[in-house]
């Protein structure tokens, strides 16, 4: 039963739980109703849990559980409050570079919580937790295309300032955070027709506020 399964992801050895996170994270994925025995506070803080500890790929395997059911479970309403998910949450997404299991980590970091930002109040938190902010704003410039588009995803999700500056930069409440153009941003317009390159000295976030409005579009 999943229940089973949720402790074995508790109590077994690292590769195991690593094992046991994929088997759910597959039958998520291959059927929705999986995920609904999976929402309950003592099942979400069991897969947070296996975000620290174990195998590398053990806990991109409990990350991308998460990320699974926080784009099915009403965004992932009231994962914010589950103990240690976001602070975990941060440390995958702030692994150095290096290997493909690293970047993996950092990309399903962002999917996470880009997924929980469509929650107004997964969105708070997050925008009110500096470490959280400054970890997405690094992966918009040092990540890969993924990673970066994730972490503008949620970023674009954050409750904003009431007056934003003329510059168009964004501006949050508590930890304020400027996205600007980086070499992957004019390297993903230019290669992929984005849009309009006149707009490639601006960040991707700062062409949503003052772009051009086809390029806004784009």
């Amino acid at each position: 039963s999943i229940a089973a399964v949720v402790d074995i992801l508790r109590y077994a050895s690292p590769l195991s739980r690593e094992h046991a996170a994929l088997a759910m994270l597959n039958l998520c994925t291959g059927e929705q109703r999986f995920g609904r025995h999976l929402k309950g506070a003592r099942a979400l803080s069991i897969i947070a849990v296996a975000m620290k500890d174990g195998t590398l790929q053990g806990r991109i395997n409990a990350c991308s559980l998460l990320a699974c059911l926080s784009s099915d479970i009403e965004h992932g309403n009231g994962f914010g409050h589950i103990s240690g998910l976001l602070e975990w949450t941060i440390l995958m997404g702030e692994e150095g570079e290096g290997d493909d299991g690293v970047m993996a980590a950092r990309e399903v970091a962002g999917l996470l919580l880009s997924n929980l930002a469509a929650d107004k109040e997964n969105a708070q938190l997050i925008a009110d937790t500096h470490r959280a902010v400054s970890m997405l704003a690094n992966c918009v410039v040092e990540g890969n295309v993924v990673v970066g588009t994730l972490a503008t995803r949620a970023l674009c999700n954050m409750p904003l300032s009431e007056n934003l500056p003329e510059s168009g930069n964004v501006a949050h409440v508590r930890a304020q955070w400027f996205i600007t153009s980086t070499y992957l941003t004019q390297e993903f317009m230019g290669d992929h027709d984005f849009c309009d390159t006149r707009d490639a000295p601006k960040g991707l976030v700062q062409i949503l506020l003052e772009g051009r409005p086809q390029c806004q579009i784009e």
